[in-house]
């Protein structure tokens, strides 16, 4: 279950700044909104305008939502995020991975038809 909690946080000025925790991560993650005197307004700050506001990668794509934000890796990279940062925290790029797959098979496949010479030429020199 997640808590959310509400604190404030007051200047001399007539605006005030309010903050949105939230608890369930092992860092609270709190979120500034903005109260203007009345007629009171909350307005939502966009994390995603800095990399200082958010903790997304580099990589991910930020989309601000009421409160808070959150983080997606490109289609073409892995989401490596470790458990309980959220998503699109680290992406990987997918393509490498591939080229190590294809590296590795290919290496195997020259290591088998080698083989597969070496023994043919061996059944060819008994005879």
């Amino acid at each position: 279950m997640e808590t959310l909690l509400l604190s404030f946080c007051s200047s001399h000025s007539l605006s005030s700044t309010l903050f949105l925790c939230r608890s369930h991560r092992p860092l609270s993650l709190c979120h500034p909104f903005s109260l203007s005197p009345p007629p009171l307004s909350l307005s939502d700050q966009n994390e995603c305008i800095s990399a200082e506001l958010n903790d997304c990668s580099p990589l991910a794509a930020c989309t601000n939502e009421p409160g808070t934000f959150s983080c997606a890796c490109p289609p073409e990279y892995t989401d490596i995020s470790p458990t309980g940062a959220g998503p699109g925290r680290v992406c990987e790029n997918g393509s490498m991975t591939t080229i190590v797959i294809i590296s590795i098979v290919s290496g195997v496949m020259f290591v088998l038809f080698v083989a597969l010479l070496l023994l043919s030429q061996a059944k060819k020199a008994k005879f």
